[in-house]
């Protein structure tokens, strides 16, 4: 009876044991499907991060971007030099300064640009100070890129 007694006795704490690993196995799996699943969120996440890059890339590819400085010639002279530091040539260049056509000034030296800037290409606009005049303080730019967009890019001039 007492072999008896300790048959079933083992047979129950096997049977626990095995009930005890079946569900630790059943909660690593589960955890492991969590993990699994969290993965693939980070995955996807990256990939849609990577198009948007990609697709940031090649729209920057088609433009242009234009930059302006001021520098001093001389002591009445200045040139407003108009830098495109973008991929893409801007075409139909159109300056204003202070919203007017940048050749109706009457200090300015060059009455004309030319009509598309290159990439890394720069250009300048002269003007002479006068005592009777007030040099421009802000600029607009218009101009079109490669696919047909039409940009523009608005400063305030720094007078050195």
């Amino acid at each position: 009876m007492s072999t008896d007694l300790a048959a079933i006795l083992i047979s129950v704490l096997a049977l626990f044991f095995s009930v005890w690993s079946w569900r630790k196995g059943f909660e690593a799996q589960k955890s492991g499907n969590q993990t699994q699943e969290q993965l693939a969120k980070l995955q996807e996440r990256l990939v849609n991060l990577k198009e948007t890059k990609y697709q940031l890339q090649r729209e920057e590819a088609t433009k242009a971007r234009l930059t302006v400085e001021v520098v001093r010639e001389s002591s009445q002279t200045y040139k407003i030099w108009l830098r495109n530091t973008g991929q893409s040539a801007a075409k139909n260049l159109q300056v204003d300064l202070d919203d007017t056509p940048y050749h109706q000034h009457p200090h300015i030296g060059n009455r004309g640009l030319p009509s598309s800037l290159s990439p890394n290409e720069k250009v300048s606009i002269a003007y002479h100070d006068a005592n009777d005049y007030v040099p421009p303080s802000k600029i607009r730019i218009t101009w079109v890129n490669k696919n047909g967009e039409q940009d523009t890019h608005e400063a305030l001039l720094q007078i050195p």
